[in-house]
């Protein structure tokens, strides 16, 4: 669990079983086979509303540099990505995130080139993005002028690092 993280859930999609670890108090579970179906089904349209679709479109204010992102293109980038997950899901693919999600960070590395050209159309990155063999892709991510502003975006993402910094100091000091 990360130091600022109060609960972790862990869920077995085997046993059907998710895990609540709270920290300093005992690990609770759900078991999803008790659940009725009606709200089993709630859930999972709640989850992939939400948790899913609706998370995965957030976009910061600004960029690296501290430039304001207009607001139209915004809104462009989080419907871009929330189309992208939601083709993918309509598809029928099992595979839970989509290609170029995870392993390389192709969805971080479009963020970045989003922040770094707030003008130019994401569907004209996207498209560049598809060209682009995974290696690639890695090495762009990495690279020194996308760099800072990944690191921007995870910082962002990250929120509020006080309580993790603490943990660290008192780490640090034992």
């Amino acid at each position: 669990m990360k130091a600022n993280q109060m609960v972790k859930p862990v869920i077995n999609m085997e046993s059907g079983l998710i895990e609540f670890i709270v920290k300093g108090h005992p690990t609770l579970t759900l078991d999803m086979n008790k659940v009725h179906p009606d709200n089993q089904r709630r859930a999972s349209f709640v989850g992939m509303a939400q948790t899913r679709i609706v998370d995965r479109a957030a976009v910061g204010r600004a960029d690296a540099k501290g430039n304001i992102i207009p607001e139209a293109t915004r809104q462009a980038l989080k419907h871009e990505r929330m189309a992208s997950l939601i083709a993918h899901y309509e598809s029928g693919s099992p595979d839970w995130s989509v290609r170029g999600e995870a392993g390389f960070r192709g969805g971080m590395l479009f963020q970045c080139l989003c922040a770094m050209q707030p003008e130019r159309d994401p569907e004209q990155i996207r498209k560049w993005l598809g060209g682009l063999d995974d290696a690639t892709k890695a090495k762009l991510l990495s690279s020194e002028k996308i760099k800072p502003i990944r690191e921007s975006i995870e910082k962002a993402r990250a929120g509020d690092t006080s309580e993790a910094e603490e943990a660290l100091d008192e780490f640090l000091n034992v």
